[in-house]
């Protein structure tokens, strides 16, 4: 590179998994009613504190600990139907602490609702050698004026925690719904701590159809390349980024390896809570902007990561929209795009994938370096982008990405 444009980045990046707190079910168990359950008053719920004995509700049976060598003291001379008693009343244990555990759960108000809680532990430190927007989710690099400007970040606001929830079934839908949240605050650019609610929806869905209400990732080029800070590219060329909308979607099954996906969706014309400049000078001009898209898959699902996916997949998906410039004059923007995403999976663990896409006003996607309109001209901006790359997962926990 020329002098002072070249720029050196730096991160350093681990994260641990938190444990699922409870998952779906309901008060009643759902196994066989002949199965054994334990409860307070069975018989092997007494210990001799400080003897190493079990106490049972059976005269002259007790059960050794392994840690206590036997003696006569400890009732091992007894008959063959006491022993018989013995063994019944040790698989009535065995069975009740296994059920014990299928049944943990976190207790909501409505027996109909469950609810699986999760999340991560993510620390960062990032080097810069030139400042960043943004220093601790970079986004874009900031102009040169000359001068010296390394910056140094250390934060955990990639951490997450999330709730996902089942509800009772109505027809043949199933209700869930998913609550997410990073810890960039209300205000990403504002790059203060707090909760950054990513995800909050819930849904009714089955075989053939998805019907969703709440914030949720635009529908138009939904993939993102692999990347190690959390704004994956957005901005630079990775289009899309959450808002509220309601959401429909079909399932069209063509055989057990071929798919067609159509999705619509209803959204707020505005992100939620990404460009807090570009929202001061634009606002909603009382529609929704409409965003769709059409999906072939084909090949065998599989679930990585929690996400169900196939071997390849090619969408094209497009959007249309009106912003109102909230000075003199108040333009009327119109805001509309075209794209394709691509995905190929070689193997389980090598394969491509990338966006392109083509539009008009479309800051308030991350797109055109989230700029809207001309501020000299006042007439919108129209832009081109895209990214992609190959993959390749080394092991669970090791993986690579290369791209542009």
């Amino acid at each position: 590179m020329m002098g002072g444009s070249r720029h050196i980045f730096l991160t350093i990046f681990c994260c641990l998994n938190l444990v699922v707190l409870g998952f779906f079910n309901t008060l009643q168990s759902s196994e066989p009613a002949s199965k054994p359950v334990i409860d307070q008053h069975d018989g092997l719920n007494q210990f001799a504190s400080g003897t190493g004995l079990f106490q049972t509700d059976t005269p002259n049976i007790s059960l050794l600990s392994a840690d206590v060598p036997p003696t006569p003291e400890t009732g091992m001379g007894i008959d063959s139907e006491a022993l018989l008693q013995l063994q019944t009343g040790v698989h009535q244990l065995q069975a009740g602490v296994e059920q014990l555990g299928k049944n943990l759960k976190v207790t909501t108000l409505d027996k109909d609702w469950g609810i699986a809680i999760f999340g991560s532990l993510t620390g960062e430190m990032l080097f810069a050698e030139q400042r960043p927007v943004i220093p601790s989710g970079i986004v874009l690099i900031a102009p040169d004026f000359g001068r010296d400007t390394p910056t140094f970040a250390v934060h955990a606001k990639q951490s997450q925690l999330g709730a996902a929830f089942q509800g009772p079934k109505i027809g043949s839908f199933q209700s869930s719904g998913l609550l997410l949240t990073y810890f960039y605050g209300e205000d990403y650019l504002a790059d203060q701590p707090g909760f950054f609610i990513v995800r909050g929806y819930g849904e009714l869905k089955n075989e053939s159809w998805r019907i969703a209400f709440g914030t949720e990732a635009d529908v138009s080029n939904p993939l993102a390349p692999g990347t190690l800070d959390f704004n994956k590219g957005q901005s630079a060329g990775n289009f899309g980024y959450f808002r509220g909308q309601f959401r429909l979607e079909h399932y069209s099954h063509l055989g057990c390896n071929a798919q067609v996906t159509t999705q619509l969706a209803l959204g707020n014309p505005i992100t939620t809570s990404f460009n807090s400049g570009v929202r001061n000078l634009v606002e909603s001009n009382g529609w929704p902007n409409v965003d769709g898209r059409i999906a072939l898959g084909l090949g065998p699902v599989s679930q990585k990561g929690g996400v169900k996916s196939r071997p390849f997949e090619l969408g094209f998906s497009g959007l249309v929209g009106e912003l109102r410039r909230t000075g003199t004059p108040s333009n009327i923007y119109q805001v509309w795009s075209f794209g394709t995403d691509l995905k190929i999976a070689f193997t389980e663990d090598i394969g491509i994938k990338g966006e392109f896409f083509h539009g008009q006003a479309l800051g308030n996607y991350n797109a055109a370096i989230n700029q809207i309109f001309n501020p000299l001209t006042l007439g919108p901006i129209r832009s081109t982008g895209g990214w992609g790359e190959i993959y390749v997962n080394w092991t669970d926990c090791l993986h690579s990405q290369i791209g542009y």
